[in-house]
């Protein structure tokens, strides 16, 4: 089996089991998994070991909550939550040039989707950390 077969193969599995996850679990965002999964499963060269990734997942997801923490920066003291927005999302994007690490657009959203969908709706904002989380998570 050829590398190019391998890769369209890890791809097919991981995206039928982020479905079966997703929708058999009733998460209330399942879209967010599949494509997080994808997302992972896209990156080139070999897969990442299942306890480091179980890790990194668990990570990700604490990340992605404390996006959470700035909705009320973000309602309260709007200059000073758009401020701190802009300061970590330099931060961030400093770190994923210098590494050159994929994931660095997950800590994107966790600093501006994450924050905006709860001053929308705060249960949306949980909603979508954990989605996000658990597509991680498949797609190791």
């Amino acid at each position: 089996m050829d590398r190019a077969d391998k890769a369209v193969l890890r791809l097919a599995i991981g995206l039928g089991l982020a479905v079966l996850i997703a929708y058999g679990l009733a998460l209330p965002a399942p879209f967010v998994v599949c494509v997080m999964t994808v997302l992972l499963l896209c990156k080139p060269g070999p897969p990442i070991p299942f306890v480091k990734g179980s890790v990194l997942a668990l990570v990700i997801g604490a990340l992605l909550l404390t996006g959470v923490l700035m909705v009320p920066i973000l309602e309260n003291y709007a200059a000073t939550g758009v401020l701190l927005t802009g300061v970590l999302l330099y931060a961030v994007f400093f770190a994923g040039a210098r590494s050159a690490n994929p994931l660095t657009i997950i800590l994107v959203i966790a600093f501006t989707v994450i924050p905006v969908a709860g001053v929308a709706d705060q249960a949306l904002a949980s909603v979508l950390a954990v989605a996000l989380a658990v597509g991680l998570g498949t797609g190791v």
